[in-house]
């Protein structure tokens, strides 16, 4: 049986285990779906940021286009020097967003024209890579980030192409200097409420364009990070997590490859910025979760120690009325249990109209044995001889009581032919217990004598009268040698 502390503490530990678990549940649950969340917002920023390539490299494209139709109508590149020549070169400059310069070289690399004045520095692009891969391949080419040679521009990266006569003989290179920030810094304005590292590789791993902080990277080869030694052949476009190469920051990152421009876009948000708010809400989560678990301590504390204190009292109770109705020596029920349980059972026979009988019991020349072996042996006589009665019936509803002195009773809920039946097993149990009694003039061992009445055989109308009608088949019993069953009608 548990008790209210232990009720108590099982309690608890249910409402412990129910809202930890269901903190953790939504721990867990909030975890992912932010993971989810930041994932998708890192696969959304390189989708935008391949976009925006897409979108620069096809205008600049255009652009540079119409500048091949004009060099091969002027066909003399010195013509380009001209003012109006370098207004139109201007212009094209303009109208290409992120542009901040166009250049023109000749064959050999020497520059001829530039977007920015039309007093041309006198300096060679020949060791530039976009200029030796545009004349080599022939076709548009997207190089890598530099510092520019021309005063005061910022770090660019090119996009440049070659140009031929009618006959194919190369008349220049052009090269459009774009602003890396074109590339990088567009995001803030579509929503993205992060603060992503975006990269813009080449497929060899030189850098085209960086946010933040490009100006540390300017120049530098990463095809050792992970996003070319491992996702990148595994496949063209994913997702990963991974400390970057470029300043050891564990990111969420998205990446995608471009092959039409040898092009690989990174974007990566930190795993610090990408988790933030989720913990805000775990440690809100559990603070309250905390603070729940307070009060309900609080109110089962309180609770349970009122409830903890009627128990006690209960018990108390329970165990002051055992101990009022238990006779102290054989540990039956005593004279007063049985008064108690008559009454009970009589007014259940009035109200039910049950089976009802009684039986007296008294220990024959029980005084002649204390005389011969001592109170003593009386005393543990008795408790025999109450454990063999109470083993003598079965049911619960039954009961055997010390009536006083050697005499006990047994009420059963059944009718004369049963009592007699139980009395008979009774009789029988006592007499095996082979109890030694030589000053007895019935037996050598200890027995007893039994009166039974019982409603059905009687015109018992109180319990005093069936108590009387038992008294008197008792006697019967005792004056016809003992040891035996007499019943009563009344």
């Amino acid at each position: 049986m548990l008790t209210p502390k232990l009720t108590r503490y099982l309690i608890a530990c249910c409402i412990l285990a129910a809202v930890v678990g269901s903190a953790v549940f939504q721990i867990w649950s909030d975890y992912r779906e932010t993971q989810r969340l930041q994932e998708t917002t890192v696969r959304d920023i390189s989708i935008v940021v391949d976009a925006q390539i897409h979108t620069s490299v096809q205008q600049a494209e255009t652009m540079l286009g119409l500048l091949a139709d004009l060099i091969q109508a002027n066909k003399e590149l010195e013509n380009l020097r001209q003012p109006a020549s370098y207004r139109n070169l201007k212009s094209y400059c303009a109208g290409l967003t992120g542009c901040k310069s166009i250049v023109v070289a000749d064959p050999a690399g020497r520059v001829v024209a530039l977007s920015d004045t039309p007093d041309v520095p006198n300096f060679n692009v020949a060791d530039r890579v976009y200029f030796q891969l545009a004349k080599k391949t022939g076709k548009l080419f997207v190089g890598p980030a530099v510092v520019s040679r021309v005063a005061g521009s910022p770090i660019l990266f090119s996009i440049a192409r070659p140009v031929y006569d009618t006959s194919g003989t190369l008349l220049a290179i052009i090269t459009a200097g774009m602003t890396t920030s074109h590339l990088t810094e567009f995001y803030g304005l579509l929503g993205f409420n992060v603060s992503p590292a975006i990269t813009v590789f080449k497929g060899n791993g030189d850098m085209v364009a960086h946010q933040p902080d490009i100006n540390k990277y300017v120049g530098g080869n990463f095809a050792s990070d992970s996003l070319f030694t491992k996702q990148l052949p595994q496949s063209p476009a994913g997702i990963y997590r991974s400390a970057s190469s470029l300043d050891g920051k564990m990111r969420i990152a998205s990446y995608r490859s471009i092959p039409d421009w040898d092009l690989v876009v990174y974007s990566g948000i930190g795993i610090d910025d990408a988790f933030q708010q989720w913990r805000v809400r775990t440690w809100r989560t559990v603070v309250t979760g905390f603070l729940a678990l307070c009060l309900i301590y609080l109110i089962l504390y309180f609770g349970f120690r009122s409830t903890y204190r009627e128990y006690k009292l209960r018990k108390k109770n329970v165990e002051l009325n055992r101990l009022t109705n238990l006779d102290g020596l054989t540990a039956i029920g005593n004279r007063r249990f049985f008064d108690a349980t008559l009454k009970k059972e009589w007014a259940r026979y009035l109200e039910e109209g049950n089976e009802l009988s009684l039986l007296l019991i008294d220990v024959d020349y029980f005084k002649l044995f204390n005389d011969t072996y001592g109170h003593q042996s009386g005393d543990e006589c008795l408790k025999q001889v109450a454990a063999a009665l109470k083993a003598s019936y079965h049911r619960d509803i039954d009961m055997v009581a010390r009536y006083g002195g050697e005499e006990f009773a047994a009420i059963l809920t059944t009718d004369l032919m049963g009592a007699s039946a139980v009395g008979e097993r009774m009789r029988r149990a006592v007499e095996a217990l082979a109890i030694p009694h030589s000053a007895s003039p019935a037996d050598p061992v200890v027995t007893i004598s039994i009166g039974v009445a019982s409603v059905s055989s009687s015109k018992a109308r109180n319990p005093a009268e069936l108590i009387k009608a038992a008294d008197a088949a008792l006697y019967k019993a005792k004056q016809c040698g003992r040891n035996q069953i007499q019943w009563e009608q009344a």
